[in-house]
């Protein structure tokens, strides 16, 4: 294994390169979203573990539904123009993100440090894929 300078600013390996299909970016949200609303759902149950009210859990329950189907739909059927659907599913990360965030904003103070680190991790893992998705939407 061995290692380059690119462009003297990143150090990338150049044994291996890495690529997705969409139908892969699709699994990874599907994936991704069954297990926010199992987590959400759990959380809903045990309002305690968490601290966020069960009424504002909801509404990323809700989101969170539809964009699991949403992306398992697009897994199974692999549409025609994929890129379109990718677009879809990065607008709507980007809308249960930002709820998300307004929500652990308004309601910091009622969450037990459990509910913040889960809130925080589940914000940076979303923001990772949407990172990926957005970088091969616009590849």
């Amino acid at each position: 294994m061995s290692f380059k300078f690119h462009n003297k600013k990143t150090l990338m390996k150049s044994s291996t390169t890495f690529h997705l299909t969409t139908s892969q970016l699709f699994l990874m949200d599907a994936t991704g979203a069954t297990l926010s609303l199992l987590a959400l759902t759990f959380l809903a149950f045990f309002n305690n573990f968490s601290g966020m009210p069960a009424g504002a859990l909801f509404y990323l329950i809700a989101i969170a539904s539809v964009l699991m189907l949403f992306s398992w739909g697009c897994f199974f059927t692999r549409p025609a123009r994929p890129y379109l659907f990718l677009a879809l599913i990065i607008l709507g990360n980007c809308i249960y993100t930002c709820l998300s965030l307004t929500l652990l904003w308004y309601h910091f103070y009622q969450l037990t440090t459990t509910g913040i680190i889960y809130f925080l991790l589940e914000k940076v893992v979303l923001v990772v894929l949407i990172s990926l998705e957005s970088y091969y939407l616009v590849k």
